[in-house]
């Protein structure tokens, strides 16, 4: 058995090029400068995926647990304007400039920290599981629950069109959790 790194489904090994369930393909391109490899292991139980989404302060992935055996979120801190990458091992370097390295470690220190305020709020409804956050590749990782849906970004263009208050009331919904949280 193999996985899909789109939907992390195992698949038979003998799979030709699309995956059987999401009907995507399986041989998943990937820019090494930028991101994980698809199948990377991290702390020996985490497989990284298809990257989902890249923002300026890392990229987030589609995953697989091992150990829960269940699909993932890995949120990896990778600030493009500060990092770079080594295409082979996909571990993080900082650019040699010691300001850099110094927003580098401080960013870090907040992503890490982020995980830990997550992870202390799992009592509350509507707060997403964090599962680990470790560092790894001299970064840091956040592994959390992995939700099915489409994203809020998508969810608000569709809903953007006059007259259509659904979206007030998601996004009062989201500011009355945020506000309960904080």
């Amino acid at each position: 058995m193999r996985f899909c790194y789109s939907c992390m489904r195992q698949i038979a090994d003998n799979a030709k090029d699309i995956c059987p369930y999401c009907k995507e393909k399986l041989n998943i391109e990937y820019n090494a400068d930028m991101c994980l490899k698809p199948g990377t292991v991290l702390q020996g139980k985490f497989i990284v995926g298809k990257l989902l989404g890249s923002g300026g302060f890392g990229n987030t992935y589609i995953g697989w647990n091992n150990l829960l055996q269940c699909k993932v979120a890995i949120k990896e801190y990778f600030p493009k304007q500060l990092s770079g990458r080594e295409r082979t091992t996909g571990t993080v370097s900082v650019m040699s400039e010691s300001v850099r390295h110094e927003r580098f470690k401080i960013g870090l220190r907040h992503f890490l920290e982020e995980a830990r305020s997550i992870a202390n709020l799992q009592d509350v409804k509507g707060v997403v599981q964090v599962y680990s956050f470790f560092e790894e590749n001299n970064t840091g990782y956040i592994v959390m629950e992995f939700l099915e849906g489409i994203s809020l970004n998508l969810r608000a263009t569709e809903w953007s069109m006059p007259g259509q208050d659904e979206s007030c009331s998601l996004y009062s919904t989201l500011l009355k959790k945020y506000i309960s949280v904080v």
